[in-house]
């Protein structure tokens, strides 16, 4: 049967009603999972806040371990060094960290320095999700941010090497 439940969409930490989700998911007897970027784990605060409610495991999305590259691809200036104060901080409040990354043209040409980077800075993380950038097509009234910069789209020609080097480590 079913014994966890993931939020996700928007980013989840902005909810106003995330911490009473996350109490009610734990008393229904579900493990709660949240798919964040990880900014508002910056708050040690706020991760204290979020264990007290049940959460113990969840998914940061981060792009690069290049500051300028990762501020660039999530268009905020500050998103990086946050996301990386966000990912210590839980790893301290012992709530284990799974990483998304969305596969782009800007990553896929270090996507293995940018893996063993992290596995290097926080050994605790084991779990690593590639995604596939969708450039939003099936919505005609609402064009996605890749749907306008569609060099953002990564080419499979120059993911093979590097997703070949990547699951080698």
């Amino acid at each position: 049967g079913v014994n966890e439940i993931v939020f996700s969409g928007g980013e989840t930490t902005e909810s106003s009603i995330l911490v009473d989700a996350l109490t009610l998911s734990k008393k229904l007897g579900f493990e709660p999972k949240i798919i964040t970027n990880g900014v508002n784990m910056s708050d040690i605060n706020y991760v204290k806040k979020i264990k007290k409610s049940g959460l113990r495991h969840l998914h940061i999305s981060i792009h690069s371990h290049i500051e300028k590259d990762s501020d660039f691809l999530t268009n905020r200036k500050g998103h990086f060094k946050k996301t990386m104060k966000g990912i210590s901080n839980c790893i301290k409040e012992e709530i284990a960290v799974d990483i998304n990354t969305t596969l782009n043209s800007v990553n896929i040409n270090y996507l293995s320095k940018f893996i063993n980077y992290l596995i290097t800075k926080f050994p605790e993380i084991k779990h690593f999700v590639f995604n596939n950038l969708d450039i939003g097509e099936a919505d005609t009234a609402i064009k996605s941010r890749a749907w306008s910069n569609k060099w953002v789209i990564a080419k499979l020609a120059g993911l093979e090497l590097e997703l070949s080097e990547t699951v080698h480590l």
